[in-house]
């Protein structure tokens, strides 16, 4: 019997065949890694956005309610509260709506520029030497 023609009738991979195979498994296994590190960024970054937008609507409604009962203007930078994860930083604008328009809107501060946020807006009417006047309330969250 030839040693040779029992080599090449043997039931079996050659090394070929099984270097592509894990060559193949290597790129498939990357591939799932790197989409999963993409979800567990994705859900962190939603549940922030969400948290933020709670407080954005919470402050909100707070300094709606202080402009409608007073001549109170609410606190423009206020900390922000304990009890959330994630340190916010929070910028209030209060701006008098006239003729249509918004007078005097600005832009939050350079060390806002860039960063992740939430943007809440809502009309308020509030009282002004005894006369209703109408301003654009803007509540936005930074993280």
């Amino acid at each position: 019997m030839n040693p040779k023609s029992v080599l090449d009738n043997s039931p079996g991979f050659t090394l070929v065949e099984v270097l592509a195979a894990v060559l193949i498994l290597a790129v498939a296994s990357t591939a799932l890694i790197n989409m999963s590190s993409h979800t567990l960024l994705a859900t962190s970054n939603a549940g922030k956005q969400d948290e933020a937008l709670q407080l954005a609507q919470n402050i909100l409604n707070d300094d709606r309610n202080l402009i409608e009962s007073s001549d109170v203007q609410p606190v423009s930078n206020p900390p922000s509260p304990p009890g959330y994860t994630t340190a916010y930083q929070i910028y209030v604008q209060v701006t008098p709506l006239s003729a249509g328009s918004v007078n005097g809107y600005t832009t939050p501060p350079s060390e806002y520029q860039g960063k992740n946020h939430v943007t809440v807006q809502s009309i308020v009417f509030g009282t002004v030497y005894s006369a209703i006047q109408p301003y654009v309330l803007t509540v936005t969250v930074y993280w």
